[in-house]
């Protein structure tokens, strides 16, 4: 959708027109701007353009004000009116073209300076291009006719604004800042105030309903906020696209050209001492504001790359509130923000405004180091593991050794547990934040890091005077200063002050500001040295459960190896046992054979009486038989079970027997899984292996065979 200019009065179009030149000054000049190719040689025989083309191209128009309208033109331009003003135009050889806007009552005089400029850049050119010049000086009646409203009209078609807002305030011009991912900046204006703002569209249809009624409320919220050290939030609305088929939504924010903090660190490595505090105040300064609305506002991405500075003034403003949230009841509850920055409760989406002092101390560590936070880490699960257990970045011990009180403030900053943290507050009235201007008396703690391990309650404390105002009065030199003893425990401040002025070592008008410092000194002495003391209680308890871990796992690591040896031992009391077992099972096996081998020669010769007493009518053939049959089941039968192995093809058992018979010895394999003991031995029979009275006692053998395997089966199976 294209927006002209025609829906603004008279004045309002005038004051975009200046704006939108003002802007083109503040651009910064590109290799290849369209008027680079009108600079040519002093040999170059072409002629110039005319100078009015050469100013519609030109972006490097500069003016005296922001809504000057009064312009003045000399007579050697074209001639036009343009609201009532004229415009004076003096173009050079190789020069940019300048657009001087004088005031009016000084018309005349311009004028000639102006004609005056032309003559002598006229006789210092060439022939042929001191002719040009004459035409360009002396144009015919035609090129008079041409009205320079033409040339404000093409700035105007130029710039010319593809959008608004709804209420007509916010205009959208067709040059894109910067993109994220679902977000593309544009430039904008505010028509009210001729302020270039940013206009953000942020397309709606990757956040769902439920986000999109919470952003509504964080931009309603944003909306009030409005602090030196906040980038100013104006205005959002909802749109559709050109097809109405999807949603987005603009926001209008404070525009800041100047780069980020996390741009200034990487081109500048070390910071000045000075700037940093100055920095961090501005810093804490806008946290302060947040932390101190009702409810508090949680901003929960603070990092270098959401605060920007504006390099003219060197001021410094949060940015990038769309993450901030109403603490609506006693905790914030989702899991927002940059894993370097996060502070361990984040992650257990349990947080209130402690979270935005860590991130704090994480940037103020980045900016005295120049490193990115845990940079040493590769996955945000490593980051992870090192915050919830309170492991610093590695980049904490290179702080500079000059700066131990910027260790310390860092060191309150990201504690693990939020309550021992610093808050917003305690921060601002820290003595390193403090400008020197404002305070010319510090009290400090001597060996104040070795007092913080002591349990001694008498501290050492020395009285240092800047102001060399003050140092007159103290009779002080530059370096010198009064030491003296406090007892956190017994001494009073007020007591200790008054004894330093009945000895005349400090004067009695500054009595209430010095017992001021020393008990804000010694309170967070205090507060710090419990800290300390609780943090090497819990080291100490630390090592002490690393000790019995290790003692434990040292334990269970000889009762493994106890166990295994025991086991190893069991197991070969298992296998001889089973050995044992075994030959048990094979010589009771061959008893077992033995008997019934007896038993067999013993049957037949029973056989026959029984027969002869029962049967009256037993003739000689009879007994005939019976005494054949007598000497075939005489015969000796024997089965030995040569060994036991496994078929490569059908991975079953094999067993290998020797059936030795009266006349005869047979090798041969069976499977106990598959085969069956008559069926092997009516094979054997087929073959002539053995005699019709042998099969059974074949057949008797092969079962026992296949029972005692299957019990050695079960043995070691258990």
């Amino acid at each position: 959708m294209h927006v002209g200019s025609n829906w603004l009065s008279g004045e309002e179009r005038s004051r975009l027109e200046a704006v939108q030149r003002d802007w083109r000054l503040s651009r910064p000049a590109k290799a290849f701007a369209p008027w680079n190719r009108y600079r040519q040689p002093s040999g170059d025989k072409s002629v110039k353009p005319n100078v009015t083309a050469l100013r519609n191209e030109s972006p490097l128009v500069h003016q005296q004000s922001l809504f000057e309208r009064n312009r003045i033109a000399a007579k050697s331009s074209a001639h036009a009116v343009t609201s009532g003003t004229q415009t004076t135009v003096v173009p050079r050889k190789g020069a940019d073209i300048v657009l001087k806007a004088p005031e009016v009552e000084k018309v005349e005089e311009e004028t000639s300076t102006s004609d005056e400029v032309v003559e002598s850049q006229t006789s210092a050119l060439p022939p042929k291009e001191e002719e040009a010049k004459k035409k360009e000086e002396h144009p015919p009646a035609t090129e008079d006719k041409q009205p320079e409203v033409q040339d404000d009209d093409y700035d105007a078609e130029e710039e010319k604004p593809i959008d608004k807002s709804p209420d007509g305030r916010f205009l959208k011009f067709d040059e894109e800042l910067g993109r994220g991912s679902f977000k593309t900046v544009y430039r904008g204006l505010d028509t009210e105030t001729g302020v270039a703002v940013a206009w953000c569209e942020l397309q709606e249809s990757k956040l769902n309903k439920v986000e999109r009624q919470r952003f509504r409320e964080e931009a309603e919220m944003l909306k009030d906020l409005q602090h030196p050290n906040i980038v100013r939030f104006y205005d959002y609305w909802e749109r559709q696209d050109h097809a109405g088929k999807r949603k987005y939504i603009v926001l209008v924010t404070e525009l800041m050209t100047s780069g980020t903090l996390k741009m200034y660190l990487k081109r500048f490595k070390r910071i000045n001492i000075k700037v940093l505090k100055s920095w961090c105040r501005q810093i804490l300064k806008g946290l302060s504001f947040l932390h101190s609305r009702n409810p508090p506002v949680i901003h929960r991405d603070l990092k270098c790359d959401n605060i920007f500075i504006t390099g003219t003034t060197g001021s410094v403003k949060i940015g990038d509130l769309g993450l901030a949230t109403l603490k609506n009841k006693s905790y914030a509850k989702s899991v927002i923000g940059t894993p370097e920055f996060m502070a361990p409760e984040m992650y257990e989406e349990m947080y209130d405004e402690s979270v935005d002092v860590y991130a704090f101390g994480m940037c103020l560590l980045e900016m005295v180091t120049g490193e990115y936070p845990y940079s040493e880490c590769q996955f945000p699960a490593q980051i992870y593991r090192k915050v919830t257990t309170g492991v610093k970045p590695e980049c904490f011990n290179r702080i500079p050794q000059q700066y131990p009180e910027i260790r310390e403030i860092i060191d309150r900053c990201i504690r693990v547990r939020r309550e021992e943290r610093s808050t917003v507050k305690q921060l601002l009235a820290d003595d390193f934040f403090m400008p020197e201007e404002l305070i010319g008396i510090r009290v400090e703690i001597k060996n104040r890091d070795a007092d913080l391990n002591d349990v001694n309650t008498e501290i050492q404390m020395q009285l240092r005077v800047f102001d060399e105002k003050k140092r007159k009065q103290y009779r002080f030199k530059e370096n010198e200063g009064l030491q003296f003893a406090f007892d956190i425990e017994s001494d009073k401040a007020e007591e200790v002050v008054q004894q330093m002025i009945e000895q005349q070592h400090i004067p009695d008008e500054d009595t209430r500001m010095i017992t001021k410092l020393i008990k804000d000194k010694v309170e967070a002495f205090k507060r710090d040295r419990e800290f300390r003391h609780a943090e090497i209680k819990r080291q100490r308890e630390e090592e002490a459960r690393k000790l019995e871990e290790e003692a434990i796992r040292t334990e269970m690591q000889l009762r493994a190896k106890e166990k295994e040896r025991l086991e190893k031992e069991r197991e070969a009391a298992a296998a001889a046992a089973a050995a044992a077992l075994l030959e048990q099972q094979l010589h009771q096996q061959q008893q077992q054979l033995q008997i019934q081998q007896q038993q067999l020669q013993t049957a037949p010769q029973k056989l026959p009486t029984a027969t002869v007493d029962g049967e009256d009518h037993a003739d000689m053939q009879t007994g005939t038989h019976l005494d054949a049959r007598h000497k075939k089941t005489k015969r000796k039968i024997v089965i030995e079970v040569l060994r036991v192995a496994s078929d490569d093809t059908s991975q079953q058992p094999l067993v290998s027997c020797r059936l030795d018979t009266s006349h005869k010895t047979v090798t041969f394999q069976f499977a106990p899984d598959s085969d069956k003991p008559n069926v092997i031995a009516e094979k054997l029979l087929d073959q002539d292996c053995l005699t019709d009275p042998q099969v059974s006692i074949v057949v008797e053998q092969l079962e026992r065979v296949i029972e005692v395997r299957l019990l050695l089966l079960c043995f070691f199976s258990k």
